[in-house]
């Protein structure tokens, strides 16, 4: 199965080991799951896991950011949908989701359109894992 992984849940599997967002990166690096990513959600992902208030070790940054560019799916293209967020960054991860038919996991679902191809780490891990 392939995803869209919302930079919120990355950092939540990160901060908080054997919980379900760190289940869904487990899966993500053993290969169970494939990650769409493209340069803009690679530079949010390094941008909020780099944050000193995080402590979250460059060199573990640095790494997960080399898995995903090595392993995930990098989208090159993909249909920008019309929909306004309240952060526009959110939008890149719902775009890239909706034209892959793919979904988007996030642990923030307030931020996103209600759509059957968003989902929260709880629907998520109950429907897919």
């Amino acid at each position: 199965m392939k995803i869209v992984l919302d930079t919120n849940v990355l950092l939540s599997a990160l901060l908080t080991p054997n919980r379900k967002a760190s289940i869904i990166l487990d899966k993500i690096l053993d290969g169970d799951l494939e990650i769409y990513y493209n340069e803009k959600i690679i530079n949010e992902y390094k941008e909020v896991l780099s944050r000193k208030k995080f402590g979250i070790a460059k060199a573990k940054v640095k790494e997960l950011i080399s898995f995903i560019r090595l392993k995930g799916i990098f989208v090159f293209e993909y249909n920008e949908s019309k929909k306004e967020f309240v952060d526009e960054m959110d939008k890149i991860f719902y775009d890239i989701a909706l034209s892959k038919d793919s979904v988007v996991v996030t642990g923030n679902l307030k931020h996103f359109p209600k759509h059957k191809k968003v989902m929260g780490v709880d629907e998520f891990y109950k429907k897919m894992l």
